[in-house]
């Protein structure tokens, strides 16, 4: 197989049964711009190059069908839009309230299991669940200690299709030829029939919470239908649960090996009065640290678009042609961990983004129009989590293997490491 290596990482292309593959290396913009070749590409050529090389039929998978991220043209648009609405500051902040109360049952639940050494990635998980269960359908889960929910483990078997994760990244022709859905029946069944019985009792009830499916239903859009109104949940729902946990627990593992910064970051935290929506959202060093740990472990590794239209970008005199059909790849890993955009690359430095907060290398969520959405309900949930963790306990090694995550593992849809990442709390 072809790869395309970059400082001390491989990124490795797979057969894709596409016409052509175009992996972006070195291709900068001119002068007065560092780094810019994902810029030209996601956003000055949006409309050659905004198409997702993944799609999946709405027919095979009703759900994550309509989900804006593999949606194309017009459809996307329309979807975007409403997805942009229910993303908005304004309604973030009155979901903050649930996602305190959640924060506030996770202290209560470890303070009760101190000690104990928990799987970074298990507790994280059990944490947005809990959060995205009642700001995405405004249900109460107990996920640390009820271990019989539905919800929860409807929530774990969303990722544990290996097979058509492995099926939909290999061979996306194939799947939609045989019509292979991603999300598998009992799932698909279980959130449409809970969507539909939230909806149904708060209209007939005539009952209104300040929650993300009560947006929806307040939209009132006649051409909205309960399918759509249930894609729409699992898209924050997916965001928020999945994407976080997984950035949430190299977060939390990175403080554990990395005392130090744990100090600082609790230093910058007790200095808060007051630990709100609007103060998590600037404190520089938080955010230092989120920032550093999203550069060396991004959720995906890549990044892609693929040419809907001929066209040509001309970067140093240089001209790159792109045939419709043609893949351009943006290796996000690779990146991120490249010297020529980050000083010492391999090293956990949150400094880097104290002198430099809004690097344009950093890639985590997208670039240009096709950008995530759900970046800031991510980093709402994962700052506040971890706030909290840092100012009631001391974080430390599950096991006497302190040395930072390895990732090799490329069959995973979110990246997965190699090496087991478990902490312990102690009380302060």
């Amino acid at each position: 197989m072809p790869t395309w290596e970059s400082s001390h990482n491989e990124y490795t292309t797979r057969f894709q049964m596409r016409r052509s593959r175009v992996l972006q290396n070195e291709i900068s913009n001119p002068p007065n711009q560092r780094f810019g070749s994902h810029q030209s590409c996601s956003r000055q050529r949006f409309q050659q190059l905004s198409k997702q090389r993944l799609s999946i039929s709405k027919d095979a998978d009703p759900i994550l069908g309509r989900n804006p991220f593999f949606l194309k043209d017009d459809e996307w648009r329309i979807t975007r839009k409403v997805q942009t609405n229910q993303h908005s500051v304004s309604k973030l902040k009155t979901l903050f309230g649930y996602v305190d109360e959640v924060k506030d049952e996770l202290i209560a639940y470890l303070n009760n299991n101190l000690g104990k050494k928990f799987e970074t990635q298990e507790l994280c998980a059990r944490f947005t669940t809990d959060i995205v269960s009642s700001c995405v359908f405004g249900i109460k889960t107990t996920s640390h200690t009820d271990e019989s929910s539905e919800f929860r483990k409807r929530s774990e078997h969303i990722l544990d299709n290996n097979w058509r994760m492995l099926m939909w990244q290999v061979a996306p022709k194939l799947v939609d030829m045989l019509k292979i859905p991603l999300l598998d029946k009992i799932s698909h069944n279980y959130f449409y029939n809970l969507v539909k019985s939230v909806v149904e009792m708060r209209k007939e009830k005539n009952l209104s919470r300040a929650d993300f499916i009560q947006n929806l239903i307040d939209e009132k859009n006649e051409n909205f239908s309960l399918m759509d109104m249930t894609a729409q949940t699992m898209t924050f729902f997916i965001d928020g649960f999945a994407s976080s946990a997984t950035e949430m627990s190299f977060m939390l593992f990175m403080l554990a090996i990395y005392p130090e910064v744990q100090d600082r970051l609790r230093e910058e935290l007790n200095s808060s009065k007051k630990l709100d929506f609007d103060t998590l959202h600037h404190l520089p060093y938080l955010d230092a640290v989120l920032n550093e740990t999203l550069r060396l472990y991004p959720v995906g590794v890549s990044l892609n678009r693929e040419c809907n239209q001929d066209t040509t970008i001309t970067v140093k005199n240089k001209k790159y042609e792109f045939k419709v059909g043609d893949l351009l790849e943006i290796p996000v890993y690779a990146i991120h961990r490249d010297p020529q955009y980050f000083e010492n690359p391999l090293s956990f430095d949150p400094d880097r983004f104290l002198t430099e907060p809004n690097n344009p290398a950093l890639l985590t969520f997208g670039v240009g129009p096709r950008a995530c959405l759900g970046s800031r309900f991510a980093k709402t949930q994962i700052k506040a989590g971890i706030a909290a963790l840092v100012q009631n306990f001391r974080i430390v090694p599950g096991t006497n293997d302190c040395s930072m995550p390895t990732i090799t593992n490329n069959k995973s849809l979110l990246i997965t490491p190699d090496n087991e990442m478990s902490v312990k709390f102690e009380k302060l």
